[in-house]
């Protein structure tokens, strides 16, 4: 299972990389409000 895990999350690293500039700048102001928070 860990091992599943952790290719799972290299396929959202790479996702991410992949997604639209909107999405990307989208998910950096969530990550940053979660942090503010």
């Amino acid at each position: 299972m860990g091992t599943l895990k952790q290719s799972e999350s290299h396929l959202i690293e790479v996702d991410r990389r992949v997604w639209p500039m909107q999405i990307q700048s989208l998910m950096l102001a969530q990550q940053k409000a979660a942090t503010t928070t």
